[in-house]
């Protein structure tokens, strides 16, 4: 599924790079939605056997899609192959990482803070959740152009023109972003809320230091 979207985000086709990558989820929401309309009582492994089925459908039209189109460029190479996989478990290591770091802070303050606190905690992390949702889009973006940057010097204006004109707009969003949080946390989580707006404004600066250093991330 991911090397699905690698092909269209490659290719840099990023319509179908978008319809790709939601695919997965808008079939397990269209899925927890039938059980629900169904009147079906929906459990925790229910939940999971949605997502197992939803995963599996995703893997295995991705399959037939990426073999389709190997089979008419050129035959499958064992060796090529194997080097592929060999590859694929960095990857795999590298996204369980990513993973863990990801959660990692909830793990560790769910351990020695309140309930109250986490919960304030948590209504930050999700509005500051939009500095990880532009920063991933502008790296959908920057990875095909980045991987070509030294192929000339025009090559390497144009994308750190690019990459910089992509980073201004981005801090601006931030900055409205910091600038608001007192009021989109009250308007979407309510008063009791309102201690969640200073923790909003650190973790969004901290997304500017992410989307300011992004662009330089794929030349070095």
């Amino acid at each position: 599924y991911s090397t699905l979207t690698s092909i269209y985000q490659a290719k840099e086709e990023f319509l179908k790079y978008s319809v790709a990558s939601v695919l997965f989820y808008v079939a397990v929401i269209l899925a927890i939605c039938a059980i629900i309309f169904a009147g079906i009582t929906m459990t925790s492994a229910l939940a999971v056997w949605v997502y197992i089925a939803s995963a599996l459908a995703a893997g295995i039209l991705s399959v037939c899609f990426i073999f389709d189109k190997l089979k008419r460029l050129f035959p499958i190479d064992v060796s090529t192959l194997y080097s592929m996989l060999n590859f694929s478990k960095w990857m795999l290591a590298a996204s369980l990482l990513y993973m863990v770091t990801q959660r990692i802070d909830s793990l560790v303050l769910a351990r020695y803070i309140d309930y109250r606190a986490f919960g304030v905690y948590s209504a930050a992390v999700r509005i500051a959740m939009l500095a990880s949702l532009f920063a991933g889009s502008v790296t959908t973006v920057l990875i095909p152009k980045g991987s070509q940057a030294f192929e000339s010097s025009r090559s390497l204006k144009d994308y750190l023109k690019k990459s910089s004109t992509l980073t201004a707009a981005l801090i601006v969003i931030f900055a409205a972003v910091i600038a608001a949080s007192p009021l989109m946390i009250k308007t979407v989580f309510g008063d009791s809320y309102a201690g969640a707006s200073g923790i909003t404004q650190i973790l969004m600066l901290g997304g500017i230091f992410t989307v300011i250093y992004t662009p330089l991330m794929y030349l070095f």
